[in-house]
């Protein structure tokens, strides 16, 4: 699955990192993502997690398989 929104970091009894999808929905990342994206416009390629939805109950949780700058 390949996605394009805006990267954020929330804190739901810790930090998660959201990506805000252009579609309106939003999906909580799972695995290596760089610091230095929040706030910025990404494209994120993964897999929707076997686990479905996170502990924040942002979205579907993502495996993050690459993550780069929009």
């Amino acid at each position: 699955m390949k996605l394009t929104g805006t990267l954020t970091r929330q804190f739901f009894g810790g930090p998660v990192w959201v990506l805000q999808a252009d579609g309106g929905a939003s999906y909580q990342l799972k695995g290596k993502v760089p610091e230095a994206l929040e706030g910025r416009r990404v494209e994120v390629e993964g897999v929707a997690a076997e686990q479905g939805f996170g502990l924040s109950m942002v979205g579907e949780v993502l495996e993050v398989k690459r993550i780069a700058a929009a």
